[in-house]
């Protein structure tokens, strides 16, 4: 038996609250803004055709960040 969300399913991506306070810590941290959901949208990276979006980028370093939150 399925469970569905309260607000059912919209097809967006999801990114954690703790990956994000992460985020914004790491932001503070190297004192730069990095690109993710909530500024610009998650960079795109396309690997042998295939397209995946990570949880942060920072184009000065070029640098991808994907954090795991069990």
């Amino acid at each position: 038996v399925g469970i569905l969300p309260e607000s059912g399913y919209n097809g967006g991506q999801t990114q954690s609250k703790i990956a994000l306070q992460y985020i914004r810590w790491l932001e503070q941290k190297l004192s730069r803004t990095l690109v993710h959901k909530l500024n610009g949208g998650e960079h795109k990276v396309n690997v042998d055709g295939k397209t995946f979006l990570l949880d942060a980028f920072d184009p000065v370093e070029n640098r991808a960040y994907e954090v795991c939150s069990l």
